[in-house]
């Protein structure tokens, strides 16, 4: 039983104390809220022998059907059965009926993810070794039970499938959003055309298909959500790499897109030269990585730029109010679609350019 009197929590945080005492099997002495997750409530359990966990509860919403604890939790177990060692956190317990897992607690504090100045060229090193490593044990016994990625990109095809399927759920509500449905049908759309025929041109030149799935031997585990924005430094100086709720099998193309493009991070331009001649050296053996990338780099832009406006829609609210974030609305909306305007400016210049 925990030693922390109900009335001191809210319901709801009295019951995730209960179950992580029970977990841990220890009586908890502090469960504290920790700020900075987006989607999920996260807490800091420390016990009453000085030992101390991160709590984290995973919200159950029938709009999504995705096991992030699942992918998360396996993730970390797959990773330490493989030698990953203190580069990720520690899969400690998990009971997932109830959405719960616990792991080890990280003292450090967060990289900074919007000033490149403040890393070292070490950082980015370490970013590549991680992917790497995860290269290396792509063919254990272990990662044959791993599942594929969170919206995994296989094909051609799929991406713009999955751009299609966005950009109509944020056009369900975009007529109660003049400057957004302007944005769309002005901006974006006339782009999105654009590009598509540019990536179907470039794999027809290449004789690759755009319908068909890349080949197993041809895919990577990627941790999906990966970037700066997803790691914090130990005291020590090294790096641990965080949030592995859309970790599976890939195809490396997107995961190299989607690092350099992620908007939670501002990469320098030494930082994304070193990444991606490191991305090309690494999966150099599929003869068409080159290929799919230069021809798939600037529609996963216009990805990002849908994810951006995910505040518009109301599921992803849910998951905002439910992690405990204190965001006004409307002024988030309006700063969400002024980064998108942004990067779709970014990606129409760099294809202008290429």
């Amino acid at each position: 039983m925990t030693s922390l009197a109900t009335e001191e929590l809210g319901r709801s945080d009295a019951v995730v104390a209960e179950k992580a005492s029970i977990l841990i099997g220890a009586p908890l002495q502090v469960l504290a809220p920790v700020t900075g997750g987006g989607n999920n409530r996260v807490y800091r359990a420390e016990m009453k022998d000085g030992r101390q966990f991160v709590v984290k509860r995973y919200p159950q919403q029938k709009e999504d059907r995705r096991d992030r604890l699942g992918a998360e939790y396996d993730a970390l177990v797959f990773m330490e059965e493989e030698g990953f060692g203190e580069r990720v956190p520690t899969a400690v317990a998990v009971d997932r009926e109830m959405g719960l897992a616990v792991y080890g607690w990280i003292e450090g504090t967060a990289l900074s993810a919007a000033n490149p100045e403040s890393r070292s060229p070490a950082d980015i090193s370490s970013a590549i070794e991680f992917l790497e490593k995860l290269f290396e044990v792509r063919h254990s016994a272990n990662a044959k039970s791993l599942v594929s990625a969170s919206e995994c990109c296989l094909s051609g095809a799929s991406l713009c499938e999955q751009i299609d399927q966005r950009r109509q759920r944020i056009d369900e509500i975009a007529e109660s959003h003049p400057a957004l449905k302007g944005f769309l049908v002005g901006s974006f759309d006339p782009l999105l055309i654009n590009l598509v025929d540019r990536a179907r041109a470039l794999y027809e030149k290449h004789s690759l298909s755009f319908e068909n799935e890349i080949s197993l031997c041809s895919r990577a585990l990627s941790p999906s959500d990966y970037g700066f924005h997803n790691v914090m430094r130990r005291t020590d100086g090294r790096l641990v790499f965080l949030d592995f709720e859309y970790f599976g099998w890939d195809d490396p193309v997107k995961l190299t897109s989607d690092f350099l493009w992620h908007p939670g991070h501002v990469l320098s331009l030494s930082e994304r030269e070193q990444f991606e001649s490191a991305m090309k050296k690494l999966y150099q053996a599929d003869s068409g990585f080159q290929q799919r990338l230069s021809a798939l780099y600037p529609l996963y832009g216009l990805r990002w730029c849908l994810i951006l406006l995910n505040e518009f829609l109301p599921e992803r609210w849910f998951r905002r109010v439910y992690s405990g974030s204190k965001k006004d609305m409307e002024s988030a909306q309006a700063a969400q679609l002024e980064k998108a305007e942004r990067l779709l400016t970014v990606v129409d210049q760099e294809c202008a350019r290429a």
